[in-house]
């Protein structure tokens, strides 16, 4: 049993590393397949794994053990591992936010959009060249300043700037001659008219799209933007479909879960985030285990199997036992009873079944000090809660008790 106290849940992974990288060379019996390690967040650990293991090409010799290690993440959330379920996400924080300028490059630097639109390395640098010329701050048109109070104040948005750019493939920027609001941009060559025309699509697309995302409307007409938003700006390999199949099922099945609870009823951008939002966290699985590679997974039940090595990362205070966010709409959890959900519990069962999963060795990791100051942090303790009172028994009125 090995227990070891971190600078930060970054230095965890790379204790980890050292440990298993110990183990493997210090048993040859020892498979990947025979780890398993379990964390209370595998989305926080997950691009600290993928940094740390599994770096080194096929065929590399002289490299870390480390990195050669073959490791399988499971229990992600699907908007972190479709990039598709991603653009719908951050289209949804777009409909009522300030449509920046650096949202919307990043959107079109997104893996579907630059498929869809055929953007290249050079074509994004050349974007973000012609935003920072033509002065693009917020709002992709003159509606989406009004809904901030500035209705008049057309400078800045991609409106204006689209408007310079194409203006800047027919004409030079000479004498400060404006068409219209719009001064032609001067740094637009002939080469970059299809470019342009890219640009002007997806801009075009993206103002249609956000226009749908706005005001109150039943939920055939969320659900079928957002499947017009996955036609309309996102394309995959052929090798990748299964990203806009999920997606299109994860819309599917939101319209069939929630059909009976809406039945025409008219909802808000932030109705349906929460309705999304159960869709895209990330929920235990099956899938991602059993397949050869040392596996990475969420503290949840049914994954303390018995395996040779089990390692717990990120067993930290204040993130281990997880506690439950109070509801101020839960009237019950203000006065909870016996018999009722409870986390802390639950997570202290979990830890235990995870300690007796563990066969040959057991390695617990948790951050004993600070990443930044150095100071002191105590580990976290698994414990109960304070016993719960029963609630009293209410008797009908006029009734005695046991009546």
């Amino acid at each position: 049993m090995q227990v070891h106290a971190c600078h930060g849940l970054s230095r965890q992974v790379e204790v980890l590393r050292e440990v298993l990288a110990g183990l493997f060379a210090g048993d040859r019996t020892l498979e990947p397949r025979d780890v398993i390690v379990m964390c209370p967040d595998v989305e926080a650990v997950a691009p600290l794994v993928a940094a740390s293991f599994g770096l080194a090409p096929d065929g590399a010799t002289d490299v870390h053990p480390g990195h050669t290690m073959r490791v399988r993440l499971a229990d992600r959330a699907p908007g972190r591992t479709n990039p598709i379920l991603t653009l719908l996400a951050n289209l949804l924080a777009m409909a009522d936010g300030r449509v920046t300028a650096s949202e919307v490059l990043d959107l079109a630097a997104a893996e579907p959009v630059r498929r869809r639109f055929r953007f290249s390395d050079d074509d994004l640098d050349r974007i973000r060249d012609w935003s920072v010329e033509a002065g693009v701050h917020w709002g992709e048109d003159a509606e989406r300043r009004a809904r901030f109070d500035l209705p008049g104040v057309l400078q800045g948005t991609w409106q204006v700037a689209l408007d310079r750019i194409l203006l800047g493939a027919a004409m030079a920027e000479e004498d400060h001659r404006y068409v219209g609001h719009a001064l032609p941009l001067d740094d637009v060559d002939s080469t970059d008219i299809d470019l342009a025309g890219r640009l002007a699509e997806l801009l075009d697309r993206l103002a249609a799209l956000l226009d749908d995302l706005d005001g109150a409307h039943p939920l055939d007409h969320w659900l079928d933007a957002l499947d017009r938003a996955v036609t309309l700006l996102a394309d995959t390999a052929p090798t990748e479909t299964w990203q806009a199949v999920q997606a299109r099922r994860i819309l599917g099945d939101v319209r069939a879960g929630a059909a009976g609870d809406h039945p025409g009823g008219l909802l808000r951008l932030p109705d349906l985030r929460a309705l999304l939002a159960d869709r895209l966290a990330g929920r235990p699985t099956r899938s991602g285990f059993r397949t050869g590679s040392l596996t990475v997974c969420s503290l949840e039940p049914m994954r303390a199997v018995p395996h040779r090595v089990v390692c717990l990362l990120g067993v930290d205070d204040g993130a281990f036992p997880r506690g439950t966010s109070q509801d101020g709409d839960d009237i019950l959890l203000r006065d909870s009873c016996i018999g009722e959900r409870d986390r802390r519990s639950e997570d202290r069962q979990l830890f235990l079944d995870a300690v007796t999963a563990a066969e040959d060795h057991l390695v617990v990791l948790y951050s004993g000090a600070h990443e930044r100051t150095g100071a002191a942090r105590p580990p976290a303790v698994p414990r109960r809660r304070a016993p719960r009172r029963r609630r009293p028994r209410r008797h009908h009125r006029g009734r005695a008790p046991g009546a």
